[in-house]
């Protein structure tokens, strides 16, 4: 089991029973409100520790002072304070029901952490009553997400949004880094029921995930999981990674079977890019895929794959340049002459690598046609 719930009530303070008579008293009005994922428990360091798993965390406190509380509490908060994990995904909300002393404690740790403050509790209730299963209608939606420690899989990433939105102006697509997956649209996670999520994800060093993506790597690699975590997701992954390392893409690999045993939907295979050979040998191909399985699923309107244009062999220099009498370049390559004999188009990789002529060469040549006139 998690340590803790996605929408937890945790409560303690000095007065340990008039704390947890609040949270459970807020707990009904929350479940009477729709929000029946929401559960409470004691703080704990084990609560603090867990704090990412979590979507909202509520604490009710009934303290005294800033000095020691009961032995939960000062466990709880001793983690907390020295902790460095970031919970940029979370919501908070804290509730002293004492003299208010622990309660701004708790409350400026939470937003140095950088969560997301909630003050007033009919707003607790608002924000979480949204993404309650019972009274949601599941929104459909197309994120891409990536996990990159150089940048090439967050520029793949980019490059599918630009494309997809191409081909269906109408689809409006996130992208965000893995670890955002917390982040809500329309009221639900980016990684929630009604998602399709492509997931882009490079491996670094000796099978490690890259900085954007670790809290999620450790979050769904989690034995204690429930097979359920990511029912209702449709989920494809593209792995990059090097061949001249032992464990070649797997980040990509471990989360794409990881998602399918927590009970998220494969809609494609799984691709494996190897940057010793070029990632685009792999990357292309598999985007040629990509296209049609979005289209059967209706997310895309154009699921066509569009071949390369043959450009043909290069056109000789001879027939692109302007030459004196002696045959010296004197006024550079010339474009329109170029695109007259080659009309399928111009490929910049057939441009010929030319040089001005000096201008003892222009002079040179110049005296020899009029030589030879």
């Amino acid at each position: 089991m998690a340590e803790i719930a996605r929408d937890a009530i945790l409560y303690g303070g000095k007065d340990v029973a008039k704390a947890q008579k609040a949270a459970e008293d807020l707990l009904q009005k929350l479940v009477a409100n729709g929000c029946d994922e929401a559960k409470a428990a004691p703080l704990s360091r084990k609560a603090a520790a867990s704090l990412n798993e979590a979507r909202s965390v509520i604490v009710v406190l009934c303290g005294e002072g800033d000095g020691a509380q009961e032995p939960n509490f000062d466990r709880f908060w001793r983690y907390l304070k020295r902790s460095a994990d970031r919970v940029d995904q979370l919501t908070t909300a804290v509730l002293d029901i004492g003299d208010g002393a622990l309660g701004a404690l708790v409350s400026k740790r939470f937003e140095e952490l950088g969560s997301t403050p909630i003050t007033d509790v009919e707003k607790v209730v608002a924000a979480l009553k949204p993404t309650a299963s019972s009274t949601t209608e599941i929104q459909e939606r197309l994120c891409v997400l990536y996990a990159s420690q150089t940048g090439n899989a967050e520029c793949i990433a980019k490059d599918v949004k630009v494309e997809i939105e191409a081909r269906s102006p109408t689809c409006s697509v996130v992208v965000k880094p893995l670890d955002a997956w917390r982040e809500r649209v329309d009221g639900t996670e980016l990684i929630g029921k009604g998602a399709t999520c492509i997931i882009i994800a490079s491996t670094t060093g000796n099978g490690d995930a890259p900085d954007n993506g670790e809290r999620f790597w450790r979050y769904v690699r989690k034995r204690a999981q429930p097979s359920d975590l990511l029912e209702g997701v449709r989920y494809c992954v593209l792995g990059l990674g090097d061949t001249n390392y032992d464990k070649f893409c797997h980040v990509g690999k471990v989360l794409d079977g990881r998602f399918a045993e927590v009970g998220a939907d494969r809609f494609y295979e799984l691709g494996c890019a190897d940057e010793a050979m070029g990632l685009e040998h792999a990357v292309d191909p598999w985007l040629n895929g990509l296209w049609p399985a979005l289209c059967g699923l209706g997310l895309i309107g154009d699921g066509s794959v569009r071949e390369k244009v043959d450009l043909g062999e290069p056109v000789p220099v001879a027939c692109c340049c302007s030459t004196d009498h002696a045959g010296l370049l004197l006024r550079g390559f010339d474009v329109d002459k170029f695109l007259r004999e080659n009309p399928r188009g111009l490929d910049e990789a057939q441009l010929p690598k030319v040089r001005e002529a000096s201008s003892a060469e222009v002079t040179a040549a110049e005296e020899n046609g009029r030589a030879g006139a």
